[in-house]
């Protein structure tokens, strides 16, 4: 799908509209309306306004993913609002792209099996 008139915007805006009237206590986003569908990115500056908005929307940590790519890392999740997709990542992370890409080791349980 892509959009070729600012009226088949009209669901994205709105939920944008009821995104800042629900949240407006929130830190601003940098916004932007996809054009290849029903979607709004929010991008924030530092990892404690993306977690903010995170909270917020009810994303589960579990649901984040970490981003490395061209000297830069950021966060990104994404969830519905209103039936429109909302994208959101969050940039500024103080790690660098080679630590963002080091293996994780996964948590060990510390319950004894029964």
């Amino acid at each position: 799908m892509f959009y070729t008139q600012l009226t088949e915007q009209a669901p994205t805006i709105n939920a944008l509209a009821a995104l800042a009237a629900a949240y407006g206590h929130l830190p601003v986003p940098y916004i932007t309306v996809q054009t290849t569908g029903p979607a709004v990115d929010l991008q924030l500056d530092c990892p404690a306004d993306f977690e903010a908005w995170r909270s917020a929307l009810g994303v589960a940590p579990a649901a984040v993913t970490l981003h490395a790519y061209a000297g830069q890392t950021w966060l990104a999740t994404n969830t519905l609002f209103r039936g429109i997709k909302v994208v959101l990542s969050g940039h500024g992370l103080p790690i660098t792209v080679e630590q963002a890409r080091t293996s994780q080791v996964a948590p060990v349980s510390l319950v004894r099996a029964a």
